[in-house]
Formats: structure tokens, sequence, C-alpha cells
């Protein structure tokens, strides 16, 4: 998709003598003429070619080239470019539009440092730095956005994923209380429409109550595993990206799934609870979720930073990239003196684990901190069998 750029030079117009007579005709005495006094005074003596300047003739300051930062925007879902996208860059105080080929170009000459924009009011906005700290933008040249449609119906929720290399590895499975096959025609809709993206579109998700829950059932875990990978989750105002780790905690057979989270009583609380973990068992509805319920009530009615709660400050270590890492039985023993006893931690905490086997703090604090109050998943009554594997 890159695009070449090139200015066209302009010839000058033909001297009159050669637009009267064919240039290439060395019989014409007027071709002879200009050849054998070609570099010679009227003398017959050689002059320097310096010394032929018509004084006629203007200097004309060379225009400097304008260069054009092409910003092309196109939707995940479909790869289709996207018209009528707003591009806003405060910089230079300014506002385009894309064309109908997705494109809206910007004069780069000016650009130093900033941010591009770009917004459409069927998809989610995107916001990404140029300059010292982002791309470069000196030189002009194309960058790409890709939005994501937001669902099209307010009480709609969208789950994609999008593979690395475009390869089918990956396919959802939604569980709820009603398991009939009516329901899930009524309300659970499935899509693919290009190669290896697998988008559920779950109806009308933010009226209903009760637990609906999302597992990912993986192929191919090479494929899954590629960096540029994603997973997403989307409602009408809300987008929000699921961190994919390394399963390095479990032994892989032949299938393995991913544990991917929740949504309990979303017509009150619309939050998507994550537990992003993975497992060779194919999670129940109300699996674990008693224990999940007293562990985020703990973390969020108690006093202190997560870093305290978890026993980082006592038995944490520092790394490199200034994160902060801890075993798990340290983390378990902490919780226990303050009587949180949790048989199944390690399946909370998964997505932090490092291959060393030790517990990033800062991915524990992107994975909870996120969260809000009320947790009440089980209120109702969930029996222990339920709440085991």
């Amino acid at each position: 998709q890159d695009m070449t750029y090139s200015r066209i030079e302009q010839q000058d117009e033909p001297s009159s003598f050669l637009s009267e007579q064919n240039p290439l005709d060395t019989k014409n005495p007027r071709v002879q003429s200009a050849g054998a006094n070609r570099g010679r005074n009227i003398k017959g003596k050689p002059v320097k070619a310096e010394h032929f300047v018509n004084e006629e003739q203007e200097v004309i300051p060379k225009k400097p080239e304008i260069k054009k930062l092409e910003i092309k925007v196109y939707n995940l879902d479909t790869d289709d470019v996207i018209r009528n996208a707003t591009v806003v860059l405060e910089e230079i105080d300014f506002k385009g539009m894309t064309d109908k080929n997705g494109v809206c170009a910007i004069p780069a000459n000016r650009l130093k440092n900033g941010n591009v924009v770009v917004s459409h009011e069927d998809f989610f906005g995107m916001i990404e730095e140029y300059g010292e700290n982002g791309f470069p933008v000196k030189d002009g040249g194309e960058k790409s956005f890709t939005l994501i449609p937001k669902p099209k119906r307010g009480g709609d929720v969208e789950i994609r994923f999008v593979p690395g290399n475009r390869k089918s590895c990956f396919k959802f499975r939604v569980l709820t209380e009603e398991e009939s096959p009516s329901y899930s025609a009524n309300n659970v809709t499935w899509g693919s429409k290009v190669t290896g993206k697998e988008i559920v579109t779950l109806k009308n998700l933010m009226t209903k109550k009760g637990i609906t829950r999302i597992v990912g059932e993986i192929d191919n875990l090479e494929e899954f595993l590629h960096p540029e990978s994603t997973i997403i989750v989307s409602s009408h105002k809300n987008v929000e990206p699921i961190e994919i780790h390394a399963p390095y905690y479990i032994n892989i057979k032949n299938k393995i799934y991913l544990d991917l989270g929740f949504f309990s009583n979303p017509s009150q609380n619309s939050q998507f609870i994550e537990v992003n973990t993975y497992t060779e068992k194919m999670p129940q509805l109300n699996s674990y979720l008693k224990e999940y319920q007293i562990f985020l009530n703990y973390l969020h009615h108690s006093k202190g930073s997560l870093k305290n709660l978890l026993g980082y400050n006592d038995h944490g270590k520092k790394t490199e990239d200034f994160d902060m890492v801890a075993s798990g039985t340290k983390i378990a023993n902490h919780l226990e003196k303050y009587g949180i006893e949790l048989t199944n931690l390690p399946y909370f905490i998964s997505s932090a684990i490092m291959e060393e086997g030790d517990y990033s703090l800062r991915e524990l604090e992107r994975k909870f901190m996120k969260l809000r109050p009320p947790f009440n998943f089980v209120d109702n009554g969930v029996s222990s069998a339920e709440d085991q594997e």
C-alpha cells in the first residue's frame, strides 16, 4: 500500500530555429552553422562556457518541495478503506477528511511533534503520537490507521480475535444460563468476514441479567501467540483490548482453552470481568466465581495499594524495566495473613506469570485496577461443585 510520489519536470520550450526545422537534420545549413560556431567568438577563438550568459534571463528561485504525509484509514473487520473519517493534527491546526480511497493528505513540512487523531461516528477513534517520540513525519510518507467498528445497537457487545498471521487458529464459545439452541440463535451472532478473524456479537447483552462467560478454543497455539494477535471486547461506549500472554504454567497437549472472562448482571454493571487464564479443561459457567468474588472484593475494599495488598512491598523484587515480581507462594502467604485463603489463586493471577515463574505487579495492576465494584457474581447461590474445575 506504499505510494510513490514523483515530480514531473517541465522541459524548456525548444529554440525557435529548432522548432522550425528538423533538429536532427545535420544537412541543414543552420544546424551546421550552429555546430561550427559552438564555443567560439566571432573571430573563431575558443571561449569559456561561463561567458555564455543570457542577459535577459531571470533567475527564478526554486520552490521547496512540499512533502505530504498520507493518513490511510481501514476497517478492522473487512480491511476495506473508510471514507469520511476525520483527521486532526492540532500542532498545525489541521482538520481534514479521508477521500474515497480512505486517504487524507497532510503537508508535512511544518510537522515536528504532536498527535494524529482519527475518528468516525461508526468506529472507535484512534490517537497516535508522531515526531521525536512517535512515528516519523519529517520526510512525509504514509501512515495507516485501522479502526474498530462500534456495535450497531447500543445494547450489543462484540468480541473479536484478530490473528497476527491472518490464519484461523481460535474460536469463541459463549456460556450462558440458557444453553438452548433457540437462545443462541436469537442472542448470539457469529461472524468471520476476513480469513482468520473471529467476531461474536452478543445481542442486547446490556439489558440482561446473570452470567455470560466467554471462552476461547485454541487450535494452534503458535499462531495464536503471534505478537500481533489481538483480542478486543467492545460495547457501544467502550473498547478494551485483552492482553495475550504465553502459557508458561500449562502442559500443552492437543487442545487448550482460554478462559477469557465474563459479564455479571450486565444490565446493572456493564463491565467485562477479565480472567484470562489457559486451561486444559473446558470451564463451566460458574467455575471459580465464588473465590474470584472474594479475591476482588478484598482488593477493592481494603485500604492500600495493590502492591501492599499482595505483599510486593515485603517480598517483591525490582526488575530492570521498573516492574516488580514476586512468587505465587509469597503472594498466597501474604493473603492468608488477612484471612484470604484461595485454593485457586494461580488461576486468577496467571496472566501475570513470567517465564521464570514469578508474577508481574505491572500486569496485575493492569488487570485488576480497571475493575470497579460491586462484585456479586454468586449472591444468588452457587454450589461448591460449580465453583471447582
